[in-house]
């Protein structure tokens, strides 16, 4: 019989159904996080009737990279199974059905259901409680260790979903049968979790090893991780140690020499852009205006798209 591996990715804001407007963390009524919350469920359940597979919701590099770690597990000796860890509906398993949606706990985002890390972290036990009463079993990561504490955990977070899982998987671990077996990828780890022995972090110069987008350098070395262990060796300082150990295998970062912009220059490119293309996030508008030559630090450029989209003067 093989050994478990639960593997769990960050959603994805690509998406191959369209969101519709009210589906949208932005679209949200200003108010307290139980406020908001409650106005959440109950638009996701009017829109209960266009509910698809999470297998067949998601798409792009991230999510292509996620199946790739599920059948390579398969391969190296695992059982593998894939779940997300969803800003808009929690912790989701493939069969799970559920609408289209935009919310992320990327503070920078336009549809960030939060912008400061203990409002993310009650709005992830908010989901947590929801799916629970619900009647999901697994509804956190938490109920799921608790649930197989034997099993292998491979987790792929950005810093900001690392933030907002913090409490829940301070309390997933104390289930686990060998505090070794959850491996937690992730470059910009912040928070209490991630000042714990759990976290391998991939460093940007792995990129130039394993291709691909910035923005998909977790899952990718991830995905390579999976290919270099088995469930025999399985666990976070072997994790680590190979991490480090490819870093050391690639070469310097490259300083790119690129044109600051000040505030109203940002904004201008902002607005051109939202005219050209409404449904572009803060992340790929960023990633363009650098590709072009420009500069601007990510959590000021957040900061002015957000008041772009919320059609408000930026006061800094």
């Amino acid at each position: 019989m093989t050994k478990a591996l639960h593997i769990i990715v960050t959603c994805t804001n690509r998406k191959r159904v369209k969101v519709d407007e009210r589906l949208r963390a932005s679209r949200l009524p200003i108010g307290p996080m139980s406020l908001r919350a409650t106005e959440w469920a109950a638009r996701i359940a009017e829109f209960a009737s266009r509910s698809v597979p999470v297998r067949d919701l998601y798409c792009g590099e991230h999510w292509q990279q996620a199946l790739h770690i599920v059948s390579r597990a398969a391969v190296r000796g695992w059982t593998p199974t894939l779940w997300v860890a969803s800003a808009g509906h929690g912790l989701l398993s493939l069969e799970d059905r559920i609408p289209a949606y935009a919310a992320t706990f990327a503070p920078y985002e336009s549809d960030a259901v939060s912008k400061v890390q203990t409002d993310a972290v009650s709005w992830w036990g908010w989901l947590c409680t929801w799916r629970r009463r619900n009647g999901v079993a697994a509804s956190s990561i938490e109920r799921l260790v608790a649930a197989d504490p034997t099993a292998d955990y491979l987790l792929v977070l950005s810093g900001s979903y690392l933030e907002a899982l913090d409490e829940d998987l301070g309390r997933a671990a104390a289930h686990l049968a060998r505090p070794e077996s959850m491996v937690v990828v992730c470059g910009g780890a912040e928070g209490r979790f991630a000042g714990r022995s759990y976290v391998a972090r991939p460093s940007a110069r792995l990129q130039a090893v394993l291709g691909g987008a910035r923005q998909a350098l977790n899952v990718r070395t991830a995905a390579w991780l999976v290919g270099q262990l088995s469930p025999t060796d399985f666990g976070v300082s072997r994790a680590a140690s190979l991490v480090g150990q490819l870093a050391d295998t690639a070469p310097e970062l490259v300083k790119h020499e690129r044109l600051e912009l000040n505030d109203a220059e940002v904004r201008a490119h902002i607005e051109a852009w939202r005219e050209e293309e409404p449904g572009i996030s803060a992340s790929r508008l960023l990633r363009t205006l650098r590709d072009r030559g420009f500069a601007c630090e990510q959590k000021r450029f957040g900061r002015l798209f957000r008041s772009v989209a919320e059609g408000v003067a930026d006061v800094g």
